[in-house]
Protein backbone atom coordinates (compact mmCIF):
# COMPACT_ATOMS: atom_id res chain seq x y z
CA UNK A 1 0.00 0.00 0.00
CA UNK A 2 1.47 3.49 -0.45
CA UNK A 3 1.08 6.80 1.98
CA UNK A 4 2.62 9.67 0.86
CA UNK A 5 5.62 10.40 1.79
CA UNK A 6 4.87 12.89 4.58
CA UNK A 7 2.37 10.46 6.19
CA UNK A 8 5.39 8.27 6.41
CA UNK A 9 7.39 11.14 7.61
CA UNK A 10 4.73 11.64 10.50
CA UNK A 11 4.62 8.02 11.40
CA UNK A 12 8.38 7.69 11.06
CA UNK A 13 8.88 10.88 13.82
CA UNK A 14 5.75 9.65 16.02
CA UNK A 15 7.52 6.64 16.56
CA UNK A 16 10.90 8.00 17.39
CA UNK A 17 9.48 10.57 19.75
CA UNK A 18 8.02 7.34 21.54
CA UNK A 19 11.39 5.68 21.52
CA UNK A 20 13.72 8.33 22.88
CA UNK A 21 14.22 7.19 26.05
CA UNK A 22 14.15 3.83 27.36
CA UNK A 23 12.50 5.05 30.65
CA UNK A 24 8.94 5.54 31.32
CA UNK A 25 9.37 9.00 31.82
CA UNK A 26 12.02 11.57 30.93
CA UNK A 27 15.03 11.32 33.97
CA UNK A 28 15.70 14.89 34.02
CA UNK A 29 12.28 16.06 33.19
CA UNK A 30 10.69 13.89 36.37
CA UNK A 31 14.00 15.38 38.30
CA UNK A 32 13.16 18.78 37.74
CA UNK A 33 9.27 18.58 38.56
CA UNK A 34 9.77 16.51 41.87
CA UNK A 35 12.43 19.68 42.66
CA UNK A 36 10.04 22.18 41.66
CA UNK A 37 7.28 20.45 43.93
CA UNK A 38 9.68 20.35 47.15
CA UNK A 39 10.53 23.83 46.82
CA UNK A 40 6.79 24.80 46.30
CA UNK A 41 5.91 22.84 49.27
CA UNK A 42 8.76 23.26 51.49
CA UNK A 43 8.07 19.49 52.51
CA UNK A 44 9.99 16.30 52.23
CA UNK A 45 8.87 13.19 50.11
CA UNK A 46 7.76 11.51 53.00
CA UNK A 47 5.25 13.99 53.54
CA UNK A 48 4.11 14.21 50.34
CA UNK A 49 3.65 10.23 50.03
CA UNK A 50 1.80 10.51 53.36
CA UNK A 51 -0.74 13.41 51.98
CA UNK A 52 -1.47 11.60 48.30
CA UNK A 53 -1.77 8.15 50.22
CA UNK A 54 -4.48 9.65 52.62
CA UNK A 55 -5.64 11.56 49.78
CA UNK A 56 -6.36 8.44 48.25
CA UNK A 57 -7.73 6.32 51.15
CA UNK A 58 -10.22 9.51 51.53
CA UNK A 59 -11.46 9.38 48.15
CA UNK A 60 -13.51 6.11 47.85
CA UNK A 61 -14.49 5.96 51.72
CA UNK A 62 -15.87 9.36 51.08
CA UNK A 63 -17.82 7.67 48.49
CA UNK A 64 -18.91 4.84 50.41
CA UNK A 65 -19.85 7.39 52.89
CA UNK A 66 -21.83 9.46 50.47
CA UNK A 67 -23.59 5.83 48.85
CA UNK A 68 -24.70 4.56 52.54
CA UNK A 69 -26.51 7.43 53.39
CA UNK A 70 -28.41 7.73 50.35
CA UNK A 71 -29.55 4.00 50.58
CA UNK A 72 -30.67 4.89 54.29
CA UNK A 73 -32.57 8.20 52.85
CA UNK A 74 -34.18 6.30 50.56
CA UNK A 75 -35.19 3.47 52.60
CA UNK A 76 -36.48 6.08 55.21
CA UNK A 77 -38.86 7.67 52.03
CA UNK A 78 -39.85 4.21 51.42
CA UNK A 79 -41.89 3.66 54.67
Amino acid sequence: MWFPVSFMETVAEAYRLLLHNVESVDPTMIEWVKHEIDDILGVGPTAIVVVLGALMLAFPIGLLVMARRRVRKMRGERS
